[in-house]
């Protein structure tokens, strides 16, 4: 997964599916009236399911789009940031989508998620582990602290409030994260605690 610049788009659907996508999510509003003009959108996964000049548009995949030209040609990859990783991972959870979070890693990652077990390998294994876990979720929300990134490696708090099986809880962790050139994750760790009900981060968490 990366984000791309396309000097010529994609079909109407595509274009569509982003902006409705941007409506919800960004401080740009498009109309059908503009459903022509060119822009930057941001692709969702099963918007199309076809390849294009062998790059197939992922969750969060962003393009520069200029829609009055056909085809779909001279995508460029360009690498995710860290944040954008993050923002993606947290909607991941939110939308208790696997294959998404799946796609945010590398073939070759580890997903290390208790410190005394093996990791999971590889976009199946998340895939799977995400599957697993959260199905018995929802009412969740998710919050970043401040992400310290040094090279390719980030580290960030996060805290979660969820309803698990019916009954509310709140889990404090943290990722230690390590991306590829192309901004996808090749490792991460994730240490965490879960307490009983609803609770709010003391006062400098995240910091």
């Amino acid at each position: 997964m990366g984000m791309c610049e396309a000097t010529n788009p994609v079909d109407d659907e595509l274009v569509n599916v982003a902006k409705s996508y941007l409506s919800m999510n960004d401080s740009k509003v498009f109309s059908s009236e503009i459903a022509n003009d060119a822009g930057t959108y941001i692709f969702l996964s099963g918007a199309r399911s076809s390849d294009c000049n062998g790059l197939r548009f992922e969750p969060a995949v962003r393009a520069t789009v200029d829609a009055r030209m056909g085809g779909c040609y001279g995508l460029r990859s360009m690498p995710m940031a860290p944040a954008e990783w993050l923002a993606a991972y947290r909607t991941a959870w939110l939308q208790r989508d696997a294959d998404a979070a799946a796609a945010l890693f590398t073939e070759d990652a580890t997903y290390a998620e208790q410190p005394y077990q093996d990791a999971f390998a590889g976009p199946a294994a998340v895939r799977e582990y995400w599957a697993r876990v959260t199905a018995t979720q929802s009412n969740i929300e998710m919050r970043y602290g401040t992400p310290i990134t040094v090279g390719n490696r980030t580290a960030v708090e996060w805290w979660t409030t969820l309803v698990n099986d019916g009954a509310p809880i709140t889990l404090a962790g943290a990722f230690i994260l390590t991306f590829d050139a192309s901004g996808r994750c090749r490792s991460l760790r994730e240490y965490w605690q879960f307490t009983d009900g609803t609770h709010e981060p003391k006062p400098g968490w995240g910091s």
